[in-house]
């Protein structure tokens, strides 16, 4: 591994024999033919090397691909073009520096670049990923580091890569610094030197040394590949995989140099949600020509097929499921196994429980709702409170709900005989009308619930095509005649006549975000006398004086906003109880953005062995915002190098060039950085960034100084 992470290294112990011996598991591929090498930026990617290896018995190399978030081996794709031409397997390892209890990298951001990595460089799906894991960066704390290998191995293997393997020193697993029984994956690679066995179980490959020679190259790490997930061909495909209500249909096929004494053979049907195993079926191999003819040094291919189906029941029933092809010595399947987990093709299994119903009367008047019909469901099984749910029909936002009584439909269950509770599935109501759904559209939805409430573990049926409009027992009329902004006004006219502005003298416009539905500022608004209105709508309450117009200053609540208005009656001086409103919800406008982002990089050189950056960024969105940075930035790759903290700096001249840019006097920025490794050689610019968060990395306001680049020379 990672020559400079190395812990307490002991001296290698020539191996006897009968030591060799020992660390072979009953069952298991002999280790003593399985060996893999691990391979990083230290060692040649000469073709000669990994011949050498060959020759000499190994059987796989396991290539450093990354480090962090931020390291990429560079010999990788030489050293694993160069391994695969000398007939050796390839698999890959990252060196992990997360600790998802700091502010240092995620497991999933070093997952993820570790994947993308793997699938640029070729590493084959049916290859391991392997996780290294020995840093002083990564948390002390067992349930934390325990957790941060879980998250990396489960993104890895939900990303293709279904083989994984832990890497650390034997200490860090006796001490259980890392959990070993709470990990997903429980595949250990365990370095421990200078011992005639690896001092802790369960050990599937072992890294006994780091002083393996190989002539004209040096020493390495090498290790006993037990289980032979390192060291086996290990390829399948799924040719056929779905579901009906009755039958689960699995066609496929899969070949290991490593079964040639594996005598039973199992499908196992795995839940994708859980990773758990709901059922196996011991399967027969069927011959694959075609599989023979694309492998034919593979020694089962001819017979690695198989193609089965099986009823679905209700362990099936419902659940997304994959499935994993096994090989073993072992009748029950349960040990001494190769595996092959078709972890890509997930299938959600159709549920077979009935669930029908039907709405007989479904009326309103402006007092009372009607609702009659029935529901049978299977799934109303054990579900003992009943609800009908009122929905608004615009919002599908629940309005209210009324618990109601079983009927008996001896009809349902003559025409649904084997539908749990068809017997009983009836239901007549009425609701009265209130003001939360006169004048709405609504439907409705039955429900069968476990909870008194109602609001949890329920089986729903929704009546969302049958929808009626709840009378509204008072006019409420408006037109919206005017609604226009510029960058400094916004100008709102028009009218609303209400019967139920009586009694309501207070009158707001509620200005409101198109995009969240929340209100962003009211204003008090004087009506306005509009006989042509009352000529129209003459019963109307208060039609001759349902005018209004007004016009609102742009402030920052409002620039750069889609909005709408909400014209409100309400007997209340702050308009927030007690109100008929008017929704001109159809008429939106997008209020122009005010907001200045202006900046100026004054200084971008390198110095000696110092870049030197000063320059100014004034932001009206800076607002806010209290945290800067200003980030490197790769110009070859529009990916970040690396992030610095800095402090705003006093700039007069800027202010009285944008008095009114909100932070124009404290733009300045000047910072020095040593340039290292990460920059030396690189084509670079800057972003200078204002962020509300302290790791920078969320929102922000940023300036790229883009057409401002530089070339740094190599140290």
């Amino acid at each position: 591994m990672r020559k400079r992470a190395k812990h307490h290294l002991i001296s290698l112990v020539v191996l006897s024999l009968f030591g060799i011996l020992c660390l072979i598991k009953p069952g298991s591929v002999q280790a003593a033919t399985n060996l893999v090498a691990d391979i990083a930026s230290y060692q040649s990617s000469d073709l000669a090397f990994f011949q050498q290896l060959k020759q000499r018995g190994v059987k796989a190399v396991t290539v450093k691909l990354t480090q962090g978030d931020w390291y990429i081996n560079p010999k990788a794709a030489a050293q694993i073009v160069n391994a695969k031409k000398a007939g050796l397997l390839v698999n890959a390892y990252h060196y992990a520096e997360f600790n998802s209890s700091t502010t240092s990298n995620s497991p999933v951001a070093e997952a993820a670049f570790f994947v993308k990595q793997a699938k640029l460089l070729g590493i084959s799906t049916d290859r391991v990923l392997a996780l290294d894991i020995e840093d002083k960066k990564n948390s002390a704390n067992s349930s934390v580091i325990t957790k941060d290998i879980n998250t990396f191995t489960d993104y890895v293997q939900g990303h293709g890569y279904s083989y994984t393997s832990t890497y650390s020193m034997r200490s860090w697993f006796s001490s259980k610094l890392i959990k070993v029984a709470d990990l997903h994956d429980k595949n250990l690679w365990i370095a421990e030197y200078g011992a005639d066995t690896v001092g802790f179980q369960p050990c599937g490959t072992w890294q006994y040394t780091d002083k393996w020679d190989v002539s004209g190259y040096g020493k390495i790490d090498m290790s006993y590949d037990y289980d032979g997930r390192f060291t086996t061909i290990n390829k399948g495909d799924l040719n056929e995989f779905t579901a009906n209500q009755t039958t689960l249909k699995m066609r496929g096929w899969h070949i290991s140099n490593e079964i040639s004494d594996y005598n039973y053979r199992y499908l196992i049907i795995m839940d994708a949600e859980t990773n758990k195993e709901i059922k196996r079926i011991q399967i027969s191999s069927l011959a694959r020509p075609d599989v023979q003819r694309v492998y034919p040094s593979v020694d089962n291919s001819l017979n690695s097929g198989f193609d089965e189906s099986i009823a679905i029941d209700a362990g099936l029933a419902g659940k997304k499921v994959f499935v994993i092809d096994r090989y073993t010595k072992d009748p029950a399947g349960s040990k001494n196994y190769l595996d092959f987990w078709f972890r890509s093709d997930t299938i959600t299994i159709p549920k077979k429980a009935v669930n029908v119903a039907t709405l007989e009367k479904f009326t309103a008047t402006d007092a009372t709702i009607q609702v009659a019909g029935w529901h049978a469901s299977d799934e109303a099984q054990g579900r003992n409170y009943r609800y009908l749910i009122f929905m608004d029909a615009d919002t599908n936002k629940e309005i209210k709900r009324v618990r109601i009584a079983n009927v008996s439909r001896p009809d349902i269950k003559n025409k649904y005989p084997n539908v749990y509770n068809s017997g009983n599935s009836g239901f007549n109501t009425s609701v009265a009308v209130d003001a939360s759904l006169t004048g709405k559209r609504v439907f409705v939805i039955d429900r069968y619930t476990s909870d008194q409430t109602g609001s949890k573990d329920y089986s729903d049926y929704w009546f969302r095509a049958n929808t009626i409009t709840v009378p509204k027992k008072s006019v409420n009329i408006a037109a919206l005649e005017k609604f226009m902004a510029t960058g400094s006004t916004i100008q709102v006219s028009g009218w609303h006549a209400s019967d139920d502005a009586q009694g309501r003298a207070y009158r707001y416009l509620i200005f409101m975000d198109a995009d969240t539905n929340r209100e962003i500022k009211r204003v008090r608004v004087t009506s306005g006398s509009r006989a042509d209105v009352q000529s129209k709508y003459p019963n109307v309450y208060n039609s001759l004086y349902s005018g209004f117009a007004t016009s609102l200053p742009v402030d920052a609540s409002l620039a750069g906003k889609r909005v709408f208005v909400i014209d409100r009656y309400t007997s209340d001086a702050t308009g927030s109880k007690d109100y008929s409103d008017y929704w001109f919800r159809a008429n939106t406008i997008a209020v122009p953005k005010k907001s200045m982002n202006v900046a100026t990089l004054e200084k971008f050189s390198v110095t000696g062995t110092m870049l030197q950056i000063s320059g100014w960024h004034a932001s009206d969105e800076a607002q806010g915002r209290n945290y800067r940075f200003l980030i490197i930035m790769n110009a070859d790759t529009n990916k970040e190098i690396k992030r610095v903290r800095i402090s705003n700096n006093l700039r007069p001249d800027v202010q009285k060039e944008y008095p009114s840019v909100y932070n124009s006097l404290y733009s300045g920025f000047s910072t020095s950085l040593s340039v290292d490794a990460s920059l030396a050689g690189r084509h670079i610019f800057v972003i200078d960034r204002y962020a509300i968060d302290a790791t920078g990395n969320k929102d922000y306001a940023d300036y790229w100084f883009r057409n401002q680049s530089l070339k740094i020379a190599n140290q």
